[in-house]
């Protein structure tokens, strides 16, 4: 989830607002840095002047950052990693985030160490060294970050998994903790109350992966008592926000004719979303629909090529699948080989949780 945190917009539009930002323009025009940052998160949050405007907004943090402003640089910086109204380019990106790094910005160090871990082996360990110090110095991003690095390298039964779990305590101990790192903390906690508290807690937050989540925790009663219509009403939420999971789960709904009308067609719609988020469960649902004709055409090589992008993620029920499809000949030819590579694919998965990061504007 992006946060635009930009100091002193509370609201869109309101007369005060309108007027402040016209002040803060002229004053940008002039060379005020502070001033371009302020117009900068504005266009980015498309507070005043109507919608988000990602081009303007690097426009002026670039004036700002181009004066010497750090939080500028910063953001500068993730226009150009992410492509948000600037030539994306982690190069340029780079730059932007050692200027802000240089004068100690945590944000800013957070994300060279980021870039760090993708490099080589000696950038890996300085990024490593450079996680740990600032994990060390109580910041909580920093904290959920590295958990999720030793979680991603070493799974639930690596022989740091401890340091995992401690860390994501921290990160959750936060005055102001976000909700990935709550639903982070749940996944790893291995207390199925505080879990639940945790979603509880996000989920509040109308975060939807955490709507998604404690509504498993109600349809199945995992640390709270089951009730299947709070599990549902949860559920739609998620959905409605565009939670992979969530629309998986209303999928599942559709198809079972479970609280709503039998309908395979919309349970296809449901997983078809899901899947095209990246969603390696809904892959697999809805590889099992083409490859059954349920609710779509029935295209086994089109089920194969589902289950295959699902496998590689990691999913081990996938895998299996696939492994079927190739001993069987289901939407392949039939294939020893690849039968027994997908099996020992099956045996090696993790299926670990990865929660996906963004940064957030200053």
């Amino acid at each position: 989830m992006l946060v635009w945190a930009a100091a002193g917009l509370q609201g869109a539009g309101e007369p005060a607002e309108a007027v402040e930002f016209e002040r803060r323009l002229a004053a940008a025009r002039s060379g005020d840095a502070e001033s371009a940052l302020y117009v900068g998160n504005a266009f980015m949050r498309g507070d005043v002047r109507g919608p988000q405007n990602a081009p303007l907004a690097a426009y002026w943090f670039g004036r700002a950052a181009a004066a010497g402003n750090h939080e500028a640089q910063y953001n500068l910086g993730l226009c150009h990693e992410f492509g948000w109204g600037a030539v994306k380019s982690n190069e340029k990106a780079t730059e932007c985030y050692r200027l802000a790094a240089a004068a100690g910005l945590l944000p800013a160090r957070l994300r060279l160490a980021r870039f760090g871990l993708a490099g080589e082996a000696v950038d890996r360990a300085a990024a490593l060294n450079e996680l740990r110090e600032l994990a060390g110095q109580d910041y909580a991003p920093a904290q959920f970050e590295l958990a999720s690095h030793i979680l991603s390298v070493e799974g639930r039964k690596g022989e740091h998994f401890a340091e995992v779990v401690e860390l994501a305590r921290k990160a959750a101990r936060a005055a102001d903790p976000l909700p990935e790192h709550l639903l982070f903390l749940a996944d790893v906690t291995g207390d199925l109350n505080q879990a639940a508290a945790l979603l509880e807690q996000a989920a509040a937050m109308r975060f939807p992966d955490a709507q998604a989540r404690l509504a498993e925790v109600y349809e199945f009663g995992l640390g709270r008592p089951v009730d299947r219509h709070r599990a549902f009403s949860l559920n739609s939420l998620a959905a409605d926000a565009g939670s992979a999971r969530g629309l998986t789960r209303m999928g599942q709904y559709w198809l079972e004719g479970d609280m709503v009308g039998h309908d395979p067609a919309r349970a296809a719609a449901c997983f078809t979303a899901a899947a095209e988020m990246g969603y390696a469960p809904a892959r697999l649902k809805l590889g099992k629909l083409y490859e059954d004709g349920v609710g779509v055409e029935r295209l086994p090589v089109r089920a194969v090529g589902l289950y295959t992008e699902a496998a590689k993620s990691g999913n081990r029920a996938a895998a299996l699948e696939l492994a079927r499809c190739y001993r069987d000949g289901v939407g392949v030819e039939k294939d020893p080989a690849g039968a027994e590579f997908w099996s020992k694919r099956a045996a090696e998965s993790r299926n670990d949780l990865i929660i996906p990061r963004s940064g957030g504007i200053l």
